[in-house]
């Protein structure tokens, strides 16, 4: 099909012993979409996840088939995006939601530092809402103005 399925990157420091700093695995979907780099260490899938397997993972939700998102785009709009890295070993994601013209209006954050903890912004908010005006559009449908919420422990972030 032509589609990069493995990216292997230069050796350098790995502390592991290993001959690559990072191999990067790429997924699709039937659609030809990109689904993830990296995917089963984004998502923590059991069996699959090695907590030093990977310095980066990203998972791209489109139909939602596996509930990690709030809603399902079946229209080819990614759904939300999740994401986890070695640093911390936190999940990261956002829950996309469109108007009928298809233009983004929602971009909610959450994050969760184990698998078996709920998704919470409590600590951090990066959502981005399409009230008061955050999110505005030109009547072609071209993004004006995008304000980005930035909280970090109930200080908002400068």
């Amino acid at each position: 099909m032509g589609r990069l399925q493995t990216k292997h990157l230069d050796p350098g420091y790995t502390g592991t012993g290993k001959t690559e700093l990072e191999s990067l695995a790429y997924s699709y979907n039937i659609h030809n979409q990109i689904t993830g780099i990296n995917k089963d260490y984004a998502r923590k899938t059991p069996g699959k996840y090695d907590k030093w397997g990977s310095f980066f993972g990203l998972y791209l939700g489109f139909e939602n088939k596996d509930g990690v998102f709030t809603n399902a785009q079946l229209d080819g709009h990614v759904t939300g995006t999740l994401w986890s890295t070695q640093g911390d070993d936190a999940q990261r994601k956002y829950d996309f939601s469109y108007d009928n013209a298809g233009r983004l209006i929602n971009a909610l954050y959450g994050e969760k530092q184990n698998p078996g903890d709920g998704w919470s912004n409590a600590t951090m908010d990066f959502s981005v809402t399409g009230t008061s005006g955050q999110i505005t559009y030109d009547l072609n449908g071209n993004l004006l103005t995008m304000l980005q919420q930035c909280r970090r422990d109930a200080r908002l972030c400068i």
